[in-house]
């Protein structure tokens, strides 16, 4: 499955349990990914080292199409 990111940031919880939002570095918006959805709401990645998976929310990538689009509506187009 190739995806494209539009979010950058993912919820992270401190010790008490709050929510909060952290830059992810491996997340780059408008780069193409090609993951593995697990059927639970969550795509699955494979890093460049090749030796972790790891897993994000769908709502943080969209579809190939669906970025076109947005992009076209963006310009004005």
């Amino acid at each position: 499955m190739r995806v494209v990111c539009i979010k950058d940031t993912v919820t992270k919880y401190n010790s008490r349990g709050n929510p909060y939002e952290s830059r992810d570095p491996f997340l780059v918006i408008g780069k193409v990914y090609t993951g593995f959805a697990d059927g639970a709401g969550v795509i699955l990645f494979e890093n460049e080292e090749g030796d972790t998976w790891l897993s994000y929310e769908r709502g943080i990538f969209v579809t190939q199409d669906e970025w076109r689009e947005r992009q076209l509506n963006d310009l004005g187009i």
